[in-house]
This record gives structure tokens, C-alpha cells and sequence, in this order.
């Protein structure tokens, strides 16, 4: 998982980068068909390059939208589900204000190349923590690793308040990477680990439906915050969010004991 990580946050590192440098130069409009090329080509490479040892489950074992639903709201995943939506929520929050904090400190006009390259920074480091956490997990219970990823990203998120220029909130939004990856990595993993072998499909995908509806909302609560409360406050509100939900991943995970003993 912490492998699948990297490769995540690797795209997440590069896609925000030249995403901003196409924008300022070859506008907006362009770069989205750019995107959707390499959509195309990523698919294309998935048909063609990626095998897949599929067995048809037996008609008795087929699962229903009952056996769906049983395990959205079972012991072991509501609460993961839960947590996984509060994680998905803080990101999507500051990811509109960015670009706007951008524009007020650039001088250059170039906030959306500044922009891309911020979350560029963030998603290097979110890659670099999600490979220590997935070394940390032979020897840390994933549940430590999730609160303390929890609580240490909740904390970086506060820096970005008192940036003043490009320089500043560039390092302090790298920052924020820090314990990123370790939060997705342990959190998929738990995921995985929750639920018996023939229902990690059906696991996976709730927690994907948990990640969309929180970053669905995350967009919708930090527009609507930043129109009351201004722009910079938001990011203090996304990182009590996390200390939040690494607090409420204390409670509702307290008896996991996936992952080494501790």
C-alpha cells in the first residue's frame, strides 16, 4: 500500500505542476484537453498492460446491494468510513483558497504556476511519508500511525495563516506533505485489513465512495467559510479538522489490533 501510495502522490507531485505552467501558458482551456489525452492514455495503458487473475465468484456468492449496505454500517467499517470522509474533507477545504492567497501574494501574475508547483510540493512529500509509513507499519500498529498523522498534519496546516509571499507559503503548503501520506497509506491498509478476503472489493469501493463525498463537501465547506470568516481562516479550521478526527480515530479504532502489537 505504501508503494501504491507513492505512485499516487508521484502523479499528484508532477499533474499540479505542469497543470499551473500549461495554464499561464497555453491558457486553461487547452490544458483540460491535455488532461483528458492523458486520461485516455492511462486507460489504454490499463487494457493493454495490466493483467488481472479474475474469477467469476460462484452464483451463491455474488454480492447484493444488501451485502453492500450490511458492511458500510458494520462495526469494523462505518468508523473507517467515517474517518476516511473527515480526512477527505480538510484537503478539498484549502484547495480553492490557495490559488486565491496566491494571487494577493504574487506580484508576477504567475499564481497559477505558483499554485501548481505548491501542491506539487505537497504531494512530493506526501509521497516521501506515505514509503516511511509503509515501512513503519512492520513495526507500529496502523492505528498509532493514523492518530499521529492525524494530529502532526492538523498541526502544519496552521502555518499557511501567517504566510506572507510566494516564498513562505510555497514551504509552508510542503510541509503540510508531511504526514499526508502516512494518513492514506494506514487508512487503505486498515481498509483492506477490516473485512474477509472475498470482501475487499466491495470495501474498497465504499471507501472510495467515502473519499468523494468528503471531497465533494470539502470544496462546498471551504468556500462557504472563506466567504465569512475570510481565506487564510480556513486553513485553521481544515487542521482542527484533522486533530479532530485524529481524536475521533481514537476513540472509534480503539480496539484494532491490526498491525504489529503496541
Amino acid at each position: 500500500m505504501g508503494l501504491l501510495m507513492i505512485s499516487v502522490y508521484g502523479g499528484n507531485t508532477l499533474g499540479p505542476l505542469l497543470g499551473g505552467l500549461m495554464a499561464d501558458v497555453v491558457g486553461f482551456r487547452t490544458t483540460f484537453f491535455i488532461t483528458g489525452g492523458l486520461l485516455f492514455l492511462g486507460g489504454l495503458i490499463v487494457m493493454f498492460f495490466v493483467k488481472e487473475s479474475f474469477e467469476r465468484p460462484a452464483e451463491g456468492r455474488r454480492a447484493t446491494l444488501g451485502d453492500v449496505l450490511r458492511l458500510a454500517v458494520s462495526k469494523d467499517m462505518l468508523p473507517l468510513l467515517t474517518v476516511i470522509c473527515a480526512l477527505n474533507i480538510g484537503p478539498q477545504m484549502v484547495a480553492p483558497i490557495v490559488p486565491l492567497i496566491m494571487s494577493e501574494v504574487s506580484q508576477k501574475g504567475s499564481a497559477a504556476s505558483a499554485s501548481g508547483l505548491a501542491f506539487a510540493l505537497l504531494g512530493m512529500m506526501a509521497a516521501i511519508s506515505s514509503f516511511i509509513a509503509g515501512c513503519l507499519s512492520t513495526r507500529i500498529p496502523l492505528r498509532k500511525i493514523l492518530i499521529f498523522s492525524c494530529v502532526g498534519t492538523g498541526l502544519l496546516y496552521l502555518p499557511p495563516i501567517w504566510a506572507g509571499t510566494v516564498a513562505q507559503l510555497l514551504i509552508f503548503m510542503g510541509v503540510t506533505g508531511l504526514f499526508t501520506g502516512g494518513i492514506i497509506t494506514s487508512s487503505n491498509a486498515l481498509i483492506g485489513l477490516s473485512v474477509p478476503f472475498g470482501q475487499q472489493g466491495i470495501a474498497y469501493g465504499l471507501s472510495s465512495s467515502a473519499t468523494s463525498l468528503g471531497s465533494g463537501l470539502g470544496p462546498l465547506v471551504g468556500g462557504s467559510l472563506a466567504a465569512f470568516i475570510g481565506l487564510r481562516p480556513v486553513f485553521g479550521v481544515a487542521g482542527g479538522l484533522f486533530i479532530l478526527t485524529g481524536v475521533l480515530a481514537r476513540r472509534l479504532l480503539a480496539r484494532r489490533s491490526l498491525g504489529p502489537p503496541g
